[in-house]
């Protein structure tokens, strides 16, 4: 079967929803499938290769807007070469592409990914929402990733019926460890410490952590980069946490990161709203056999983090409640 995937950005862009784009078309094509990625470029020129047999279209960029990645020529590729695939499937939130998807594109089976509602472009969403609508009601399936986007989402309520939960996996071959000594080497650099792995941006609540941090006998550990690690690198100085709490960066190369998860003592992910719609990190640390501290939200992420059992749960925005959590678990050497 020939399947054009369309999402904001692909691989080696970074992200939960690139992640699973990356898994989800290497492994149709593992299966026999012929696969096309058309995405934004992040840079001002088009390109196209091949990344371990996915053919990768990538728009020329110029910025975006309201989270939206602005490529004009992506819907006239589209309007190009949808003819030549079996089916579309489209990774949402993506308005661009729903919009093109709706107005140019002639029937073809339509697969969607609802991965998250929009929250914090309040204004965009009720402008969008009608376009939104009109999209869905053209798709053939939507899928999503837990049971709790589908219960808590409003826009898909009306959709239920051709909706169906499909929860995200872990490829085996990307977790595993080549030797020990890396693991080791980390543990003595850091000692006992917390890990997050993810972007920086609004919605993860790092500084929550980081304001946590303050009263927690361990060392955090930040694998990732984004619009605000300049902010929050001041937040640490402010608080004088400089020796405390490190920011290591994107990291680049299974090995490594899943050294930090193999070292670590307890991985946590503050995230304050339901734009964490499911967190892969979550299960890639749980592969390690690592507890989790998580905020309880209307998300995937409350599936996966079962609290008292794997893990502990604690209110989105709570400095002293995760605080609170962190300090539990490593008081308890039986959990972590």
């Amino acid at each position: 079967m020939r399947i054009l995937q369309i999402g904001k950005y692909y691989f080696p862009a970074k992200g939960g929803i690139e992640t699973q784009l990356q898994h989800l078309s290497e492994g149709l094509v593992r299966s026999g499938d012929e696969v096309t990625v058309l995405c934004s470029a992040l840079k001002p020129t088009s390109s196209f290769e091949t990344i371990n047999g996915v053919q990768v279209i990538r728009k020329a960029y110029f910025g975006k807007l309201f989270s939206q990645p602005l490529s004009p020529t992506l819907p006239f590729t589209l309007f190009k070469i949808a003819k030549q695939f079996d089916v579309v499937h489209v990774h949402s939130p993506n308005p661009l592409v729903e919009f093109a998807v709706l107005c140019l594109l002639k029937k073809k089976p339509i697969v969607l990914s609802y991965h998250s509602d929009i929250v914090r472009q309040k204004v965009l969403k009720w402008i969008y929402k009608p376009f939104l609508n009109a999209f869905l009601e053209k798709t053939d399936v939507i899928v999503t990733a837990s049971e709790n986007v589908l219960i808590f989402s409003d826009t898909l309520k009306q959709f239920k019926d051709k909706c169906f939960v499909i929860p995200y996996g872990l490829d085996p071959n990307r977790l595993s460890l080549k030797s020990n000594d890396k693991i080791l080497e980390i543990q003595s650099k850091h000692g006992k410490f917390i890990l997050f792995v993810g972007r920086l941006v609004p919605y993860k609540g790092i500084n929550y952590l980081i304001e946590a941090m303050g009263g927690v006998n361990a060392q955090l550990v930040l694998i990732g980069d984004g619009p605000l690690r300049s902010s929050l690198e001041s937040q640490v100085q402010k608080l004088r946490l400089q020796n405390k709490v490190h920011f290591l960066g994107a990291i680049e190369g299974d090995d490594i990161r899943n050294a930090y998860y193999a070292a670590c003592e307890i991985f946590t992910l503050p995230s304050i709203n339901h734009s964490e719609a499911f967190g892969i990190v979550l299960l890639e640390a749980m592969s390690y056999g690592k507890p989790l501290v998580t905020t309880n939200l209307f998300s995937g992420v409350t599936h996966i983090n079962t609290d008292g059992v794997t893990g502990l749960e604690v209110p989105p925005q709570d400095s002293s409640a995760l605080r609170s959590a962190l300090q539990s678990l490593l008081n308890d050497s039986e959990k972590c």
